[in-house]
């Protein structure tokens, strides 16, 4: 005679943990943009890396809770904020 199967355990809703890790301010705006850019909206950079340098990128993005188009903008922003600091600093020192 079969025995009928044993009934599943019944799993209760549990509370996501509140320890989900490091985050990060950013100052760029489109780092806080939480709406989709639509598709039409993009264009492609047309360009190839190493696969490690992707794997480095990726890594970043990740920990830095950005999606990887938002990040590159995020760091595009910050070079070209830090080139002008530099252009300040020399223009002050040459002017001495």
């Amino acid at each position: 005679m079969a025995t009928a199967p044993k009934p599943k355990k019944k799993s209760g809703k549990g509370t996501p943990p509140t320890d989900a890790g490091p985050t990060f301010e950013l100052e760029s705006e489109i780092a806080n943009e939480k709406a989709k850019t639509p598709s039409s909206e993009n264009v492609g950079l047309n360009f190839r890396v190493h696969p490690a340098v992707a794997h480095k990128f990726r890594v970043a993005a990740a920990m830095a809770g950005m999606k990887q188009n938002a990040f590159l903008a995020y760091l595009l922003d910050n070079h070209v904020k830090n080139i002008e600091d530099e252009k300040v600093v020399n223009m002050l020192t040459l002017e001495n």
